[in-house]
């Protein structure tokens, strides 16, 4: 419920979330989404968002397996 502290959310940002994600033209690969323009400002989703980051996958970062015939599974 606090204003927050910018300088400790980069550095959490940085270790749990950037090595993944980008926010402002940083230089993580493009594993998952951009997050420059989240709603960051809606305090609800971020914290569901941040609790629980798999509960909404858009379409083009979902995971799908594939079994081939010789018994592998590709994810």
């Amino acid at each position: 419920a606090g204003p927050g502290d910018p300088t400790r959310g980069a550095a959490l940002f940085a270790q749990h979330c950037g090595t993944c994600h980008r926010l402002h033209n940083t230089d993580t690969p493009p594993v998952g989404p951009d997050l420059t323009h989240a709603n960051r400002q809606d305090r609800d989703f971020l914290l569901v968002s941040l609790v629980d980051p798999g509960r909404v996958i858009r379409k083009e970062y979902a995971t799908s397996a594939i079994h081939t015939k010789d018994g592998r599974v590709l994810t």
